[in-house]
């Protein structure tokens, strides 16, 4: 009797008091764990709703060999693209697929995508959830503290309760900025990004673009929102084809970049019509999973845009983007959730396979990594 797909399994844990990391098992009859990440979709216990719906559909009691066709048909589920919860369920399915496939044929993922181009990954701390402390000060403790632990780029998102309304005078906004002062000058000689999650009005944007500027910005990550998932968490509308607002982007004089919550190689070309990007960040959690995410690696490097998926995640999720990242043609770094988890590579075993600020590519079977269910244990906490 050939082996099948059998069941799914999640786990939901709390690892800090901001994040809650969402992952998910898909169990063969032979007991072969394939492994995926569901992390910040919005809604948990919404994702794993949609995740068993799909799963009970479009996966369960299928063989193995299977995988590749019921994988498409999964990424294809009509009214993903319109909804954060269900593309991050699917993608977390997907992820799953692709861990199990691996095994399976005993291969890396890098090696079922077209094989590894590098043997490592250049990384970059997100100060921004591990900073407790959101004054100037904190700031730049934080960013000290990435360069220390060996990271030679680093990427805040210092507009806290900033919203369109507020112009470039607004307190909230002026405090913004000195917070990107302070990161910079802890930090001279990294490579410098400031995430901006939509919050600027254009007239705004245009304002502090100059100011940030000066500091070297390396690039300056959605000023302005352009997808409907970025409006629900900023309460504005996100800009449409033709909008004079996103063309001037094309000329401000930093890079733009952008593209968390795309979704599908649709979504992403469409996103690339109307948005004037230098770099394009798919994110393996919600864009349809791994091999959408690579396909977009190969789809930037046609058009001349940079490459670097977006990644505040957990282990899973990371070293999911690290196969991505090894098999693509051009990479420029892959994001790094850093300073909120303390051990949050043993959450996985093996450990997440970081060296300072880059993270080496694992050759073993699948993702190479299973979810540590001792580390979980005292973290888990109810769905519902």
């Amino acid at each position: 009797m050939s082996e099948t797909i059998q069941e799914l399994r999640t786990w939901r844990a709390r690892v800090s008091a901001r994040s809650t990391f969402l992952f998910f098992e898909m169990v063969t009859t032979a007991g072969r764990t394939g492994t995926g990440e569901a992390t910040m979709s919005g809604d948990d216990p919404g994702a794993v709703a949609a995740a068993t719906r799909l799963f009970d559909g479009l996966l369960a009691g299928r063989p193995l060999d299977d995988i590749p066709q019921a994988v498409d048909q999964l990424v294809g589920t009509p009214g993903t693209r319109g909804s954060l919860v269900t593309a991050t369920a699917v993608s977390a399915l997907e992820q799953c697929g692709w861990d199990l496939r691996g095994q399976a044929r005993g291969l890396p993922v890098h090696e079922l995508l077209g094989g590894a181009r590098r043997d490592a990954v250049r990384l970059y701390a997100n100060i921004n959830r591990g900073t407790a402390d959101r004054s100037p000060e904190g700031f730049a403790a934080a960013a000290a503290g990435a360069v220390a632990a060996g990271f030679d780029a680093v990427k805040c998102a210092p507009f806290d309760g900033v919203a369109p309304r507020h112009d470039v005078t607004d307190p909230l906004v002026r405090a913004g900025l000195e917070r990107v002062r302070a990161v910079r000058a802890a930090a001279p000689r990294a490579l410098f990004m400031v995430d901006c999650h939509g919050r600027l009005g254009a007239d705004t944007a245009r304002r502090i673009i100059p100011v940030l500027g000066e500091l070297d910005i390396f690039w300056l990550e959605e000023p302005l929102a352009t997808n409907p998932h970025t409006r629900s968490m900023t309460g504005r509308q996100p800009k449409r084809a033709g909008d004079p607002d996103l063309a001037w982007l094309n000329g401000c004089g930093i890079p733009i970049a952008g593209g968390e919550f795309e979704y599908g190689i649709d979504g992403f070309d469409a996103l690339l019509r109307r948005v004037p990007l230098s770099f394009v960040m798919p994110d393996v959690k919600h864009c349809g999973g791994v091999w959408t995410t690579t396909a977009l690696g190969t789809v930037a490097a046609s058009r001349g845009v940079g490459f670097a998926p977006h990644n505040p995640s957990g282990p899973v999720s990371t070293v999911a983007s690290m196969h991505v990242c090894a098999a693509v043609p051009r990479l420029e770094m892959l994001e790094y959730q850093w300073g909120e988890v303390d051990g949050r590579e043993l959450l996985v075993t093996p450990a997440e396979p970081r060296e300072r600020g880059v993270l080496t590519r694992t050759d073993a079977p699948g993702l190479g990594v299973a979810l540590n269910h001792d580390a979980l244990r005292d973290l888990l906490i109810p769905i519902g």
